[in-house]
């Protein structure tokens, strides 16, 4: 997994304990069975196998604050197409439906690892938030190593943001995304914005042809929120399925 963000958060593993006093931006906590009960683990850092926490083909319930997805195969679904659970929220809670449960083998978060809702853009090699990762909170004006091979995008915070078919916020197309996604704390007053593009189709320029992005919106193409929608929602959090 290629992760391009310096971070000093590391991955934090808590089998059975009480919850800690340290606080991170994005954290979920995983349970082997429905409604938050049984042996759980808690990470705060994307975990491209699972098999190690033996913890595997295991999730059946979750707790869970930020935007987060759950993979059927090891890297993130890099290398064998498969199942994507993702919630998104709050404090928020939820059950893993019918054949997404006991399915999850990798997992991670989209975002800041130091700021909730941080003005942030991800980007993805592949479809449903699958393959390599390259996040940023600034302009770019090349997309480096994943220039011309995007194929889903995730923001998080307020601001639009817009991205480019060219280098140097350039090219034929572009298009200005917003978040569409909103959840809000009632305990101590957080929020969260979130804009889920899984495909091309959902931010309209065609597969692997984005190369620049630049905060705000600059485009006359603008689109609030993509195709995905989802399967639970409440003012804490939502939950959706894909395959990618």
């Amino acid at each position: 997994m290629k992760r391009k963000f310096t971070s000093a958060v590391l991955l934090l593993v808590l089998v059975g304990a009480s919850p800690g006093t340290a606080s991170y931006s994005s954290e979920t906590r995983c349970f082997a069975d429905q409604n938050q009960h049984g042996e759980w683990y808690d990470f705060n850092e994307a975990v491209p196998d699972l098999s190690p926490y033996h913890f595997d083909n295991t999730i059946e319930s979750i707790r869970e604050t930020g935007m987060w997805m759950y993979y059927e195969n090891v890297e993130y679904n890099t290398h064998q197409a498969g199942l994507v659970f993702w919630a998104s929220g709050i404090d928020f809670s939820g059950n893993v439906p019918g054949q997404y449960a006991n399915m999850a083998t990798s997992l991670r978060y989209a975002g800041s690892p130091y700021s909730l809702n941080d003005e942030t853009w991800t980007v993805y090699s592949g479809e449903a938030f699958t393959g390599d990762e390259l996040m940023g909170n600034n302009d770019a004006a090349s997309l480096g190593y994943l220039g011309d091979d995007v194929s889903s995008i995730i923001i998080v915070g307020q601001s639009a943001w817009t991205f480019y078919d060219g280098r140097d916020f350039h090219g034929t197309n572009s298009v200005c995304l917003h978040p569409n996604l909103k959840f809000r704390s009632d305990f101590d007053g957080r929020s969260l914005h979130v804009g889920i593009y899984a495909t091309p189709t959902d931010f309209h320029i065609s597969d692997n042809n984005i190369e620049s992005v630049r905060k705000g919106c600059w485009s006359k193409n603008v689109v609030y929120g993509g195709s995905v929608r989802p399967n639970y929602s409440s003012p804490s959090g939502a939950w959706g399925l894909l395959n990618g």
